[in-house]
């Protein structure tokens, strides 16, 4: 392993301490692996600043947007883990899966750019949905397969500054937004009955439920 090699962590506060210890399990073949976990863009920059770019930014189902300054600045390939296969990019994935019944879901891994979830895709985990799955029972199951991509992208950031291979799969789907999931979660009035257990499981607690007079 290389002398001074940075891994910048990007992950929830409830996550963050494990993530960092397994990563830092890494060390006993290199003592010079450094862990950094800043909370906000400004700590990340000044992170990336000190490194002079040479740092290893692996964002794990973190919903924190890099902006191209930042990004431009890096000199390694910085990678996303999104909690979606390729043709659920952008917010709120799994409820727009379960909207539209989707029989497979995954998690991908891609290199950061400058437009969210456009990255060249390095690693994908793919597992059947539930026919029934809910919003909570499928985002745990994604976390399962996630934790076990981190694991892979963790072990090749740790040993080296070398870009992962792309893989053939490309990103299709529409880009959904934080914008349209709101709108479907209002769509309750809108929603034929027999649709509307589906619209149930997709938006959990987000749904705005008021039917038609």
């Amino acid at each position: 392993m290389d002398s001074g090699r940075t891994i910048i962590l990007l992950a929830s506060k409830a996550l963050t301490p494990a993530l960092k210890d397994f990563l830092q399990g890494f060390r006993e073949r290199g003592p010079s692996l450094r862990v950094e976990t800043p909370e906000t863009l400004d700590a990340l920059r000044a992170v990336v600043a000190q490194t002079r770019g040479r740092a290893r930014v692996l964002s794990f189902l973190n919903g924190l947007i890099i902006p191209a300054d930042i990004l431009g600045a890096l000199t390694l390939a910085p990678y996303n883990i999104h909690p979606g296969p390729p043709e659920y990019p952008g917010a709120h994935p799994e409820s727009f899966a379960i909207w539209e019944g989707a029989r497979r879901y995954g998690v991908t891994a891609h290199e950061m750019a400058a437009r969210v979830d456009e990255g060249r895709i390095v690693a994908l985990s793919r597992f059947d949905a539930p026919p029934m799955a809910d919003r909570k029972s499928l985002s745990e199951l994604t976390m399962r397969e996630a934790i076990k991509v981190f694991a892979v992208l963790a072990a090749h950031c740790a040993e080296t500054d070398a870009p992962m291979p792309p893989m053939p799969e490309r990103w299709s789907g529409v880009k959904r937004t934080r914008k349209d999931f709101r709108a479907l979660c209002r769509s309750f009035a809108e929603t034929l009955p027999a649709d509307r257990d589906r619209l149930r499981r997709a938006c959990a607690e987000d749904l705005e439920e008021t039917a038609a007079a």
